[in-house]
């Protein structure tokens, strides 16, 4: 029952998110896989590597090999770009799937919400505090939304506790919540 409008917004909604325009196929400048080749991070590593590897007097076949090490890594451990690919993947299906349970929580009315996830050793004190609760939309609103892991132009019910966040948002009926 869904309105050509409500689809088009929200595939516009995601196709920013992912950073693909869905009408062109064509990057969308100043998204996520725009800056990815543009990471000051990355940037950084490639141009230490190839200092290193001149003032090393490294041979064209190590450097070579070192190269493709750092961008795609090896069998112990993942290259910078396999790396920041992989998170930038976990982030958008945990985005694309929580977009379509918010439009589902708000098409049936539902304001409460279980968030809920595991804690491992790098759980965010953000996400540790609140996971394995219930609360109401509205608490929301008293979260800060500054803190250095969140993203720009944040929104808690998309992008939850900020990059690689592992936590969900289950929505509930108020039964459930009491």
């Amino acid at each position: 029952k869904a309105t050509t409008a409500d689809i088009e917004s929200k595939l516009q909604i995601l196709s920013q998110r992912i950073g693909i325009d869905y009408k062109t196929g064509k990057v969308i400048e100043g998204s996520y896989i725009y800056r990815l080749g543009k990471m000051d991070a990355i940037r950084n590593q490639i141009a230490d590597y190839i200092n290193h590897s001149i003032s090393t007097n490294a041979d064209w076949k190590t450097f070579q090999q070192g190269m493709k090490e750092l961008v795609s890594g090896n069998a112990k451990v993942d290259g910078s770009l396999v790396r920041y690919s992989k998170q930038y993947i976990h982030d958008t299906a945990r985005q694309a799937s929580q977009s379509i349970d918010n439009a589902f929580a708000d098409k049936f009315g539902l304001v409460y919400f279980l968030y809920f996830g595991d804690e491992i050793e790098t759980t965010r004190p953000f996400c540790k505090s609140r996971y394995g609760n219930v609360y109401h939309r509205d608490d929301v609103k008293n979260w800060p939304d500054d803190l250095p892991y969140f993203p720009e132009n944040y929104n808690f019910f998309i992008d939850r506790g900020g990059y690689n966040c592992r936590h969900q948002i289950r929505w509930i009926t108020r039964a459930e919540a009491k």
